[in-house]
């Protein structure tokens, strides 16, 4: 059993006895011996500590902890995932998860379970408060090593809470996209949807959100505008000449935000830093095609913009988030970035700055952002603090996706796949997709969790139907 289960980890962080050698500074043959199962040794040996310490250490540099903890459900990966490794390799009664290829029902299940609660911001502890069940039951069903076909007045409860937490967190359309859902069913309904979803084996929450990607992608034409309000009309002069230092609440944050953006696209050279974390319920309704139509004109200027992503790293929500900004993808001149730092669930806050110029920067309680202030920076040492604050949030950033308005060349890639309108260029840091119509473009996806869903849709084109 143990040694199964050291073959799953190493087949789930893509590593060997090589690699994980070198990070507990030990001999390989040392882990040889535990992976052919030549080898038991007692759970409070210092070979079974080392390997441990090695692939949690593994999992961390890869920004892969989450699926490592939910491998081996482990609710708490700051203290407890080290131990909780170790008790999982030794606990006989967990089954060892399939590798690859061939998944369970368990599999899937816990998979799409994660990501309907990852879109949601819903861990393990606030689910099982929410639902009177114990949290240790969820992260078993998470991990995929539980399947309550028994007991479905629970997912029924599971689903009604994570439903009517979709309508808190503003993320319904996300939840209807994610589990195919037709827009504007009531609750009861999406409850039931919900709940269907979460049995149907046809297709994993991975693949299902990936396929919605790529037929985006094949399908999307040349952005148009006609249907968004003329910048002239949203960047007036009474906007322009705005001298104000503060703004108050969302409708605070909105005129800030028309400010900014206005001012930049009449500047040449403009460069846009954006982060923010809180809810995005500021951008939706009338203003949405307002921010659509100030960020078209700042990148029809040639305006370059870095944003970070506010993503949980699964891959439905970054899909979320890469679905919403496509249009604007298109132009090739966004760079969009991840966090490899989880976002705390206490405060929100947002930092928009026009390098150089301005910067919008606000801070509260989560929550309570009707009542926020946020300050409006022009002044130059003020604005030099704000970009030190970006740059450093930015360290610990990877690219979310890599664009390119060149399709990728294909010549001497043994490993192509065309599909479509599509081509897809396998490696083994990821797949970058070459759209073959107008407008031609590519995208680049490294993103360990986004990169293995991906290889796997693309993998799934070669299977005969």
């Amino acid at each position: 059993m143990i040694a199964k289960k050291i073959e799953y980890l190493l087949w789930l962080l893509g590593a060997d006895n090589t690699q994980l050698a070198a990070y507990a500074n030990c001999s390989e043959s040392n882990f040889s011996r535990l992976r052919s199962g030549s080898r038991t040794p007692s759970k409070s040996s210092q070979t079974v500590k080392r390997f441990a310490s090695a692939v949690c250490d593994y999992a961390k540099d890869r920004n892969m902890e989450e699926e490592l903890c939910k491998a081996v459900c482990c609710s708490d990966p700051e203290t407890a995932l080290e131990k909780q490794l170790i008790e999982w390799l030794y606990d006989g009664s967990d089954p060892v998860p399939p590798l690859g290829g061939q998944t369970s029902d368990l599999a899937v299940f816990g998979q799409k379970l994660s990501s309907a609660m990852d879109l949601i911001s819903m861990t393990n502890s606030r689910l099982s408060r929410a639902a009177n069940v114990d949290p240790s039951y969820i992260s078993r069903m998470r991990s995929g090593t539980r399947l309550p076909k028994s007991n479905p007045r629970l997912i029924e409860r599971l689903c009604s809470v994570m439903v009517q937490r979709a309508y808190e967190q503003d993320k319904i359309n996300e939840l209807e996209d994610l589990i195919g859902a037709q827009k504007g069913a009531v609750e009861h309904e999406l409850t039931k949807l919900l709940f269907i979803w979460l049995y149907d084996r046809s297709s994993s929450a991975n693949m299902t959100a990936v396929r919605r990607l790529i037929d985006f992608i094949d399908t999307y034409p040349q952005p148009s505008t006609k249907d968004l309000p003329k910048f002239e009309s949203i960047a007036t002069d009474d906007i322009l000449a705005d001298s104000r230092t503060s703004y108050v609440g969302l409708e605070g944050l909105r005129s800030a935000v028309v400010r900014l953006l206005s001012n930049a696209a009449n500047t040449a050279g403009s460069v846009l830093w954006l982060y923010s974390d809180q809810s995005m319920e500021w951008m939706h309704g009338d203003y949405a095609p307002v921010w659509m139509s100030l960020m078209r004109e700042c990148l029809d200027r040639g305006i370059r913009v870095h944003i970070i992503h506010n993503i949980d790293r699964s891959v439905a929500e970054m899909v979320a988030a890469i679905n919403y900004w496509m249009p604007l993808y298109f132009t090739g001149l966004i760079v969009p970035y991840y966090s490899t730092k989880r976002a705390g669930e206490r405060f929100s806050s947002t930092i928009f700055i026009s390098r150089g110029r301005e910067a919008i920067v606000g801070s509260c309680v989560k929550g309570m952002e009707p009542e926020a202030v946020f300050g409006y920076y022009t002044d130059p040492v003020c604005l030099e603090r704000c970009e030190r604050a970006f740059e450093t949030l930015l360290k610990d950033c990877r690219p979310l996706l890599k664009i390119s308005r060149e399709p990728a060349d294909a010549a001497g890639s043994s490993n192509v796949i065309t599909a479509n309108n599509l081509r897809f260029n396998l490696n083994d840091s990821g797949v970058i997709i070459t759209k073959l119509t107008e407008p031609r473009m590519s995208f680049s996806f490294e993103h360990p969790v986004m990169s293995r869903a991906f290889l796997a849709y693309a993998e799934s084109l070669r299977m005969p139907r």
